[in-house]
């Protein structure tokens, strides 16, 4: 990229100023999630004005995406052929759950097929919590008879 911009605009030396429209599709193949979310950061810093194109089907991308950043939803079907909306949603307060199950990828839920029904969804927003809950749980149980840890378990989950 910055090879072929340099050619096409000689005579700048910082590339910081280079300036040009990048199109980069499936942009999470390949990427950890870490490298998906500080890629696009480190790209929208070093080369502020460049115009980065993005397709992914990854939430991930777009947290470190800039405020001013537009979603397109491409879609396409038998019926209507290829489509594309752009959507008004303030993805910098999501989540990568609350991202996938916006309009923007469409998912309804996201709960594993492989739940059983007798195990409560967690829902924290970060895997720390959930070792903190279960540590809590655990020490409830053993202090209270199983009706009883029943009941409050019951109660922090609601």
């Amino acid at each position: 990229m910055m090879i072929r911009l340099s050619k096409t605009q000689p005579k700048i030396d910082d590339f910081s100023e280079l300036a040009g429209i990048v199109i980069i599709d499936e942009f999470d193949l390949h990427l950890h999630p870490k490298w998906q979310k500080m890629l696009v950061e480190k790209l929208t810093t070093l080369f502020p004005h460049i115009q980065f194109i993005v397709s992914t089907h990854s939430p991930i991308p777009l947290l470190g995406a800039p405020k001013n950043s537009i979603v397109i939803k491409v879609d396409r079907d038998k019926e209507h052929g290829i489509t594309a909306e752009k959507l008004d949603i303030d993805f910098t307060t999501l989540t990568p759950n609350s991202i996938l199950t916006s309009p923007i990828f469409g998912f309804e839920n996201l709960v594993s097929v492989s739940k059983s029904e007798d195990k409560n969804l967690n829902t924290e927003d970060y895997f720390n919590d959930i070792i903190e809950k279960d540590k809590s749980l655990k020490e409830i149980s053993e202090y209270l008879d199983e009706d009883k840890t029943k009941r409050i378990i019951e109660l922090l989950n609601s």
